[in-house]
């Protein structure tokens, strides 16, 4: 399958120890200054990634969007990639589409509790970013005493993406 790409240099990570915002090329933005982010659902991977120490990221994406294929091996962790869009007003401290890619269980996790009523919209409006409030975040405890923190995402709204995108 061939894995989409952001048309910018813009790449967001999700920073759960410190609860913000890795921006590419800027200062981390925490969480309660960011109040909401454009996502483009048509843009959705899922499947595999693995990041070794010292390394770059790796990645299998599954055939269908929202699904997984089989695990390559025991070091392999859920992963996603999905386009966003930034904006000033939101209160990002730059506006463009940026790319979220990552195999972080804080990041897959956060947008999978939204994911449902994303797609569900996404389906009535083909084409248009859902936009997406940042409520704060939540603490996910795991079995064997392991927890991350999730930034927590609730589907607000669909923005017809000729609108939402003119910076």
């Amino acid at each position: 399958m061939q894995a989409f790409e952001a048309t910018s240099d813009l790449f967001i990570d999700w920073l759960p120890n410190s609860a913000s915002w890795k921006i590419s090329g800027e200062d981390p933005v925490k969480v309660g200054k960011t109040k909401a982010m454009l996502v483009d659902p048509q843009t959705l991977l899922t499947g595999w990634g693995i990041w070794p120490e010292g390394g770059m990221p790796d990645y299998r994406w599954s055939e269908t969007p929202g699904s997984l294929s089989d695990k390559p091996g025991d070091d392999w962790k859920k992963a996603f990639s999905l386009t966003v869009h930034l904006r000033k007003e939101d209160g990002w401290p730059v506006e463009g589409e940026a790319l979220w890619r990552t195999p972080k269980v804080g990041s897959f996790q956060s947008i999978a509790g939204v994911w449902a009523d994303v797609d569900k919209a996404a389906k009535k409006q083909t084409g248009a970013l859902a936009k997406l409030k940042i409520k704060g975040t939540q603490d996910k405890q795991f079995k064997g005493g392991r927890s991350t923190t999730l930034v927590a995402l609730e589907m607000d709204e669909l923005i017809d993406a000729g609108d939402a995108t003119e910076f």
